[in-house]
């Protein structure tokens, strides 16, 4: 539903003005009182919009006020329809900032207003994905009667899960999909769904010579250049690595008997704590090498890229085997004199090693959210064949 700008734009002719066109009851959104003597000494004033299109409406839904919100709604219900020079509506302005309450209280006594689309044609939903507040996409998903925004589409054909996947947060993207409703199969404007965006393909019926036209190869040279400074903490972390996987190759845990071979050569748990910290070495120094070419002008373009993927692949490799190799050094100390002690040292800090990314979680939330879908839909067809079968043999 698109309904018109903000066709006060001018009234601060009419009315004396503050700063930015600001009226009296612009300033005194948070107290109430006043803003009640304002009102009936000029009903007119809380239509009125300073230079951003912005009524006393907005400035109210976007710092919270609920009582505030309530007094202009039982004056003009006719405010949460006028929308600012950005085509943003108070129940727009309340989701950006997170008032759950404020938007809970403007769509109960506003028909429509969940409706509302800004400049871009973009609902409720697509403002709050494109601005990742969680809590108010949670709060429409889990409205039944706010179904009808969760496939709408903008000016670009993209529905809310299409941003989602674009901003890449896969939080947001969880929790859309969690919805049955949710179509993740809707194609935009340039021909993508939501899955084509997020694995970069294309899957969706379209013609190869359209394909080549409108996505050209990156200019390879333009690409490197983004990796001309790279990143020095990398490096510094890869060379510490390997400082101190060096380090401690040469003071292994249990020390040495008289004859100088290591105390706890014989166990397997000392084996595999040398192989860990011998992979930690490895990688660290291998990393910093890449990483070195990679911020190299003289090597070539294509081969700089390469070379700082690579590179921070390694870092991650490298970091993974010295968490293993400090778990193993623990249990090795620790295990003569408690071995239940060691076992839950060595356990916890191997743990760390799966929320090495946070993005993990993220990943797994979205994995059994999709294949729940999948089951449901599964379920869903099993029902419908057999309500066929039934069909045909009465």
């Amino acid at each position: 539903m698109k309904c018109s700008q903000n066709g006060y734009a001018h009234a601060h002719l009419y009315y004396p003005s503050g700063p930015n066109g600001q009226t009296a009851l612009h300033a005194a959104v948070f107290q109430q009182n006043l803003a009640e003597k304002l009102l009936r000494w000029e009903p007119k004033l809380a239509k009125h919009a300073d230079i951003s299109g912005s009524t006393p409406l907005h400035y109210a839904a976007s710092a919270g006020n609920g009582r505030m919100v309530k007094l202009l709604l039982k004056h003009d219900t006719s405010l949460a329809y006028i929308a600012d020079s950005g085509g943003l509506f108070p129940v727009h302005v309340a989701a950006i900032t997170g008032e759950v309450s404020i938007v809970d209280e403007l769509i109960k006594h506003c028909p429509y207003s969940d409706e509302l689309v800004d400049n871009e044609e973009r609902n409720l939903l697509h403002i709050v994905v494109k601005h990742k507040n969680k809590p108010i996409v949670w709060y429409v998903c889990k409205r039944p009667e706010l179904v009808k925004l969760m496939n709408g589409r903008d000016y670009q054909g993209n529905t809310p899960l299409h941003l989602a996947v674009k901003i890449g947060d896969q939080g947001i993207v969880s929790l859309l999909m969690q919805n049955k409703t949710v179509n993740s199969s809707i194609i935009n404007k340039e021909g993508l769904t939501p899955l084509d965006i997020s694995t970069g393909a294309l899957a969706s019926p379209r013609r190869v010579d359209h394909f080549r036209r409108d996505y050209k190869q990156t200019d390879l040279d333009e690409e490197a250049k983004k990796h001309l400074y790279i990143n020095r903490s990398s490096a510094i972390s890869s060379v510490l690595i390997a400082t101190v996987t060096f380090a401690a190759a040469f003071t292994l845990p249990g020390g040495y008997k008289a004859d100088g071979t290591p105390t706890l050569a014989g166990r397997y748990t000392f084996k595999a704590f040398i192989i860990a910290d011998a992979l930690a070495f490895i990688f660290s120094m291998l990393s910093t090498f890449w990483i070195t070419f990679g911020g190299s002008v003289l090597v070539q373009p294509r081969l700089r890229s390469y070379y700082v993927v690579c590179s921070n692949t390694l870092l991650v490799l490298e970091t993974r085997c010295m968490i293993a190799a400090f778990a193993l050094c623990i249990y090795l100390v620790l295990a003569p004199v408690s071995n239940s002690i060691g076992i839950v040292v060595c356990v916890t800090t191997s743990a760390s090693i799966l929320l090495d990314t946070p993005d993990k979680i993220q990943i797994c939330r979205l994995a059994i959210t999709i294949k729940s879908r999948e089951l449901v839909e599964l379920e869903s067809k099993s029902q419908h064949r057999k309500f066929y079968v039934g069909e045909d043999a009465t």
